[in-house]
């Protein structure tokens, strides 16, 4: 007896301790959360198992398969030869790795928080930030075509990828054995989020409702959005795995009762940059006056000084070219005068009496 409750107890702990919660065991196969809506919504993928490794887990494992060996033939290019930092260099792959395109960059992590960095499809705005043990950070970005994707994430029934998967790993470490892949965060949180614009053949999209941006993280997980500026361009809070995706239906089944969860790192709203137009309006009447004063002040500077010299050169003028008058005493007080007749006239008759 003692030792059935024994095994009783150990089995309770043991279904207690196993990694259900972890893996989320459930009766149901795959099912299609939705979050509460921000700017756009988000639908957030969970998928169960029973017995086996979830589908989550097996994309984060062949993730990191292929990460860990671009990041080995990444550090190896930059080793092979000078390399400039900022510029960016293809990296030569293996045939078990034909058709992905891979390319690193060397950056110093101040630069990257101070200009921020357009790499390829991806743009980190300023202010981004790295915690690196050095100065330096390395860039890995990679392209998977869609003819391969199949091979890399197994997505939900009633979703197709349509676009290559793209990525941008960050690393901290040139040795060709570290995998020590970091996120890229954000020093403020009113900073806008990572922009990555997607290739895409517009003529393969023929739903209504038009592509989601798929987002899987570096453990597999997935997560869909809204586009952020159509046609194919995302937007995400973190550095992920991303591509775009079609429904095959419009709908999606309602979330659970029960679901009580925050997702994993989604994009972020685009707060509204407060309004200025009226600070630069001001600006400019205030520039305007302050312009048409200074004219005005410089014409009338201008006036005064042609004044003063008209005025300084009728004084200089000499006395020898003006009329000098006579002057009479009229009572106390002597005057110019000037004679009756200056001229003395000829009369017009005189040249008759000759």
């Amino acid at each position: 007896m003692d030792l059935l409750r024994t095994l009783i107890a150990f089995c309770t702990l043991l279904h207690q301790l196993l990694p259900a919660a972890a893996f989320n065991y459930s009766a149901e196969s795959s099912t299609l959360m939705r979050l509460p809506e921000r700017h756009t919504y988000t639908k957030v993928l969970q998928t169960h198992s029973s017995g086996r490794a979830t589908t989550a887990t097996a994309n984060g494992v062949r993730r990191a398969g292929i990460d860990s060996n671009l990041h080995k033939y990444a550090v190896q290019r930059l080793l092979s030869g000078h390399f400039h930092t900022g510029v960016a260099y293809n990296v030569s792959l293996p045939p078990s790795l034909q058709g992905v395109r891979c390319q690193v960059m060397r950056l110093r992590a101040g630069s990257l928080h101070r200009r921020g960095l357009s790499f390829n499809d991806f743009l980190i705005p300023k202010g981004a930030r790295v915690h690196t043990g050095g100065p330096f950070v390395l860039m890995v970005y990679k392209s998977i075509p869609l003819s391969l994707t199949a091979l890399l994430y197994t997505l939900p029934p009633g979703y197709t990828l349509i676009s290559p998967i793209l990525g941008l790993l960050v690393y901290t470490s040139l040795t060709p054995t570290a995998f020590n892949a970091s996120s890229v965060e954000k020093s403020l949180t009113d900073m806008p989020p990572i922009s990555i614009t997607i290739p895409i053949d517009e003529s393969s999209v023929h739903s209504q409702d038009g592509p989601l941006c798929a987002f899987f993280d570096i453990n597999g997980v997935l997560s869909l959005s809204s586009l952020s500026s159509p046609p194919s361009t995302c937007s995400s809070a973190t550095l992920m795995d991303m591509a775009l995706v079609l429904s095959s239906s419009s709908s999606s089944p309602p979330p659970p009762s029960n679901y009580t969860s925050n997702g994993p790192p989604s994009s972020k709203p685009r707060k509204a940059a407060p309004a200025k137009a009226w600070r630069v309006a001001l600006i400019a009447v205030l520039a305007s006056f302050c312009g048409l004063a200074v004219m005005g002040a410089t014409i009338m500077v201008g006036f005064r000084v042609l004044h003063k010299r008209h005025v300084a050169k009728m004084v200089k003028e000499p006395t020898d070219q003006q009329e000098t008058l006579q002057t009479s005493v009229i009572g106390h007080t002597r005057a110019p005068t000037a004679a009756s007749v200056r001229t003395k006239p000829t009369l017009e008759t005189e040249s008759l009496k000759t």
